[in-house]
């Protein structure tokens, strides 16, 4: 018995006679056997600190006189090479997040991984939890205690709330909960019986389940060699380039999309977490976005502006995936690249993979049918 190799996806289906199967087959089973096939979960890592002059209340209550209004697009932790096909948005502002969450569902992603690094950041993660209930999304809170250790902690109380939501990501019955785990991590466990995984980069704690992937191929690769028997969560990404102020992370590099969508399609993980939908200033974004021209201020940072060469990476790489300074135009001339360029080409190519995987799997539950 065989498995076409035009169907990798779906859910649980009987392998057909190799007589009726086109191509070369994958895999061959004795008769009457069968092989469940998972339908992965594509998640977007979404990161809520664009939030305008509502940082919190003190500096609402300020107003124009707020010293870090619209702070993640315009102090040294958020100065970026590229700019967002909505601006530099503020997602208190509803429309903002109904015009990223219609996005991600009109290009077939199941949900989101929401970041949570602390409290001021929960009425907006309260409106990414209705906006994705709404839009039959689900979503994991991934707690991220790289500002503050103790953040498991802190916000338990609130973070339980949300694991209880009927759309929360759980693994037989349990709730998932991804951690950003470093050395400094306080790790408390919620009063609730949760899965728990953390950073593959980082020896396994002891309170983790099982790990997920991040922006790193060597990782990526390592990361589907090994066996996961709780909650295998990979990747996708374009790939890595910083634009901190004094220092530089990782080598910049952003050709990475197509084979992290390949190794999705061979290994069929649960979760492929696109890492990320909106780091701007580690260029990871996979939402729509252009490069910024040299010269340019963020239009909301008045002057607290900073150009691309602030960036401490500058000169070290050219990137030539997207237009420069609009949704839709030329590269940056030294790509030598005739035509023009879109914002939109990579999100557009996770769409359509998504869409091919699904196809795969509905061909699958067809065939089962059958066998």
């Amino acid at each position: 018995m065989c498995l076409d190799t035009a169907s990798t996806a779906g859910s649980q289906v009987f392998l057909w006679s190799c007589r009726r199967a086109s191509g070369n087959s994958r895999l061959v089973l004795p008769p009457g056997e069968f092989r469940t096939v998972r339908q992965t979960k594509f998640v977007g890592h979404y990161l809520p600190w664009f939030l305008g002059n509502n940082v919190n209340e003190a500096c609402t209550q300020a107003g124009p006189s707020c010293t870090y209004k619209n702070d993640h697009w315009c102090l040294e932790y958020g100065n970026s090479y590229y700019s967002s096909y909505l601006g530099a948005y503020d997602i208190s502002d509803e429309t903002t997040i109904d015009t990223q969450l219609d996005l991600m569902a009109a290009s077939g992603l199941d949900g989101l991984w929401i970041d949570y690094q602390m409290s001021t950041w929960d009425d907006h993660v309260d409106r990414l939890v209705a906006g994705l209930k709404t839009r039959g999304m689900g979503f994991a809170i991934m707690v991220d205690s790289a500002t503050f250790p103790d953040v498991m902690i802190t916000t338990a109380a609130k973070v339980v709330n949300w694991t209880q939501e009927p759309h929360y990501y759980r693994h037989q019955g349990l709730p998932i909960v991804p951690i950003w785990n470093n050395n400094e991590t306080i790790f408390s466990p919620l009063p609730v019986n949760a899965i728990y995984i953390s950073r593959i980069e980082l020896v396994p704690p002891e309170w983790a389940s099982d790990t997920y992937t991040w922006v790193s191929d060597t990782y990526l690769e390592r990361y589907y060699e090994e066996d996961h028997p709780v909650v295998s969560s990979g990747s996708v990404f374009r790939g890595y380039r910083d634009c901190y102020f004094d220092k530089t992370l990782l080598e910049p590099n952003v050709s990475l999309l197509d084979i992290t969508l390949q190794r999705a399609r061979r290994h069929r993980p649960e979760f492929i977490q696109i890492t990320t939908w909106n780091d701007y200033t580690e260029g990871t974004q996979l939402e729509p976005s252009w490069l910024r021209r040299n010269d340019e201020c963020v239009d909301v940072c008045g002057e607290n502006c900073l150009l691309t060469t602030d960036c401490h990476s500058y000169g070290l790489h050219t990137d030539c995936t997207k237009p420069v300074g609009m949704a839709f135009g030329p590269a940056d001339p030294s790509c030598n690249i005739s035509g023009n360029l879109s914002a939109f080409a990579e999100i557009n190519q996770v769409a359509e993979f998504i869409a091919r995987e699904r196809q795969i799997g509905r061909a699958l539950v067809a065939a089962s049918s059958v066998s």
